[in-house]
């Protein structure tokens, strides 16, 4: 059996393969967070929180799962960076943040979490996508 979550002092990684491990990422996270002194925000937590729940959805609606790395970065370690990628169809990355062609629903949580995002970068093709968030904590 793979083991579905590895971590050190500063990175988490996570894998995202049904609908409890969306849910596990969450607690996991937090855990992190509190674990390195980045929960005293609670609003910048919980959106945190709600990016992950969001991208992680999508990872295993869309493409089966995939994984998640949460890293502290900054040279004064207040940011959190997260990884999301996977080895699904991927999606026009362009149509779905410019909002177009959007009538099921498809992007806005992908839009959301930009929003919630102090940097965001997506790449998305055939071979699956990687989305890079970075959250200031403090």
């Amino acid at each position: 059996m793979l083991e579905k979550t590895s971590r050190s002092a500063n990175e988490i990684k996570i894998t995202i393969d049904d609908e409890n491990s969306v849910f596990s990422a969450r607690d996991q996270i937090t855990r992190f967070s509190r674990q390195n002194s980045l929960d005293s925000n609670k609003l910048k937590l919980t959106e945190v929180l709600t990016i992950v729940s969001e991208l992680a959805r999508n990872m295993y609606e869309y493409a089966g799962g995939g994984i998640i790395v949460v890293s502290i970065c900054g040279v004064d370690k207040t940011k959190l960076k997260m990884i999301f990628s996977d080895t699904g169809p991927g999606f026009d990355a362009e149509t779905v943040l410019s909002g177009n062609g959007n009538t099921h629903g498809l992007g806005l949580g992908i839009m959301g979490s930009k929003k919630l995002s102090d940097s965001f970068l997506i790449r998305s093709g055939k071979s699956g996508t990687m989305i890079s968030c970075i959250k200031i904590m403090k």
